[in-house]
């Protein structure tokens, strides 16, 4: 069965951001990119991508096409 990808990271900057994209690689950079452009809007020298996806319970994971998910694409 087919697979793409999606990332999240659950209510960072108040709305949370989710992205699709065909490799683990494609999402992680969609959610870098897009951190950075918030993160010029609410600079803090204390944190950095890795500690906010850690924190903020971020993941990327496999999705089925045509699978059936639960919220938030769990299981």
């Amino acid at each position: 069965m087919k697979k793409i990808f999606v990332g999240t990271i659950p209510d960072i900057f108040g709305y949370g951001m989710s992205v699709v994209a065909f490799t683990k690689k494609e999402c992680k950079e969609a959610l870098k990119l897009k951190y950075a452009d918030w993160k010029k809007q609410q600079p803090n020298e204390e944190t950095s991508f890795t500690t906010a996806f850690n924190d903020w319970g971020g993941y990327i994971r496999p999705i089925e096409i045509g699978k059936v998910y639960f919220d938030n694409f769990g299981e």
